[in-house]
C-alpha cells in the first residue's frame, strides 16, 4: 500500500523546473570491519521558480533558492541483533531546515528473522506546490517484522506499522461564481494518523514457486476533513481498507520461465461531484482484480537469443487512479490491458 512507502528514511525531493538547476553530491561509503560499516554524503542544489497563472498562493516574483544535504548512517553487527543508526539534515534558504533520523533493529538466520524500525521522513514541496505560504510535509513511522519458516518449504511474514503524516501538501481549488474565474493551488492540511499490517506466506517447492499477502489499513482515531469520508470513520478517500496480492512462477527448466500476479483491490472512496453549493458529492470505486502475466524463453535458435511476452491487466479491469483528498479531481483513468513483446540478444 501507499502507505507503506513512508516507513522509509526521508530523502529530500529535488525540485525540478523547466530549468535545469545545478547539482553537486559526494558520498562515501566505509567498512572497517565485519561488524561495522558507516555510509555518509552531502548533496545540494539551487532552484529558480515562479508561479503559473491563478496560483491561489504564489510567489510575488520568480524566486531562486538554495537547498542542501548531508546523511550519515552506520551499522554494527552482533549475534543477537544488527543495529543500524542514521540521520538526514535537510537545509533550505526558503524552507524550514529538517532532521530525519532513523534507527534499525534487525537480524535474520536460517528460519526466522524479526526487524523493528522507526523514522521520520521529510519531503519539500515540487514545483506544483512551491509557495512561501507551503510547508514541507513530514511523516514519523514505526514498523515491525516478524518471520518463522514452519516448513523447510514454506515462510510466513507478519508485519506492523504505524504513521503520522504532518503539514501534508494537498491541493485545492477556488471558483468564483461571480466572475466565473477559478484559482488553484497548494497549501497544507491536517495531520493523518494511519495504522495496519499484512501476512505473506511463502510457498517454495522446487521449480515452482507462490506467495499470497493479505493487509489491511485504518485510520487511527479520526481523518482529518481533506481526507475523511463522511459516515466511514476509519477510512480516507482513495485507500482500499483490504487488499491482496497472489504471486506464482513455474521454471521448468532453465530455458522457459511462466510468471503471474493477481492484484485485489478493496472498495475505495472518491469525490466524483460539485454540488450547486459548491460541497463534495462521495461515491465509491467497485474493488477490482489486476490480473499480470509472463512468460520467457531463453536460447531461441541460438545462444544468447531471449523471447518475452508480458500482459499487465489481462483482465482490462482498469482500476482508475483516485485522488486522496478533497481537491475536486475526478478518478482519472488508466490504461488497462497493455500486451509487450521483447526480444533481447546477450553476446
Amino acid at each position: 500500500m501507499a502507505q507503506h512507502a513512508q516507513r522509509q528514511a526521508a530523502h529530500l525531493q529535488l525540485l525540478r523546473h523547466r530549468r535545469h538547476p545545478d547539482h553537486a553530491a559526494d558520498r562515501t561509503d566505509v567498512n572497517p570491519s565485519d561488524t561495522l560499516g558507516l555510509d555518509a554524503g552531502i548533496e545540494g542544489t539551487h532552484q529558480l521558480t515562479a508561479s503559473p497563472p491563478k496560483q491561489i498562493l504564489g510567489w510575488d516574483s520568480p524566486t531562486t533558492w538554495w537547498l542542501g544535504a548531508g546523511w550519515a548512517e552506520g551499522t554494527v553487527r552482533t549475534p543477537p541483533v544488527n543495529v543500524t543508526l542514521g540521520a538526514r539534515y535537510d537545509a533550505s534558504t526558503v524552507y524550514e531546515d529538517a532532521v530525519s533520523p532513523r534507527l534499525v533493529l534487525a537480524r535474520a538466520w536460517r528460519r526466522w528473522h524479526y526487524k523493528a524500525g522507526a523514522s521520520r521522513a521529510f519531503r519539500a514541496p515540487g514545483v506544483a506546490a512551491a509557495s512561501p505560504w507551503v510547508v514541507p510535509e513530514k511523516t514519523t513511522a514505526f514498523d515491525g517484522e516478524l518471520g518463522v519458516g514452519p516448513t523447510a518449504w514454506s515462510y510466513l511474514t507478519l508485519s506492523a506499522f504505524d504513521n503520522q503524516l504532518f503539514d501534508p501538501m494537498v491541493y485545492h481549488y477556488e471558483y468564483d461564481p461571480e466572475t466565473h474565474e477559478e484559482f488553484e493551488g497548494y497549501r497544507n492540511g491536517d495531520p493523518l494518523h494511519t495504522a495496519g499490517g499484512d501476512a505473506t506466506l511463502q510457498i517454495l517447492s522446487g521449480e515452482v514457486q507462490a506467495s499470497l499477502g493479505v493487509g489491511t489499513t485504518a485510520v487511527v482515531g479520526s481523518a482529518p476533513p481533506d481526507w475523511a469520508v463522511p459516515g466511514a470513520p476509519s477510512r480516507t478517500l482513495s485507500m482500499p481498507q483490504w487488499k491482496a496480492v497472489a504471486r506464482g512462477s513455474w521454471t521448468p527448466t532453465e530455458r522457459w520461465h511462466f510468471g503471474g500476479v493477481v492484484t485485489w483491490m478493496g472498495d475505495r472512496w472518491t469525490v466524483s461531484a460539485q454540488d450547486a453549493d459548491g460541497n463534495a458529492v462521495y461515491d465509491t470505486v467497485p474493488a477490482s482484480v489486476v490480473l499480470d502475466l509472463s512468460a520467457e524463453v531463453h536460447h531461441v535458435f541460438v545462444r544468447g537469443l531471449s523471447l518475452s511476452a508480458n500482459v499487465h491487466d489481462l483482465l482490462d479491469s482498469a482500476p482508475p487512479l483516485v485522488q486522496p483528498y478533497t481537491g475536486f479531481h475526478l478518478p482519472m483513468p488508466t490504461a488497462g490491458r497493455d500486451v509487450m513483446f521483447r526480444v533481447t540478444v546477450e553476446r
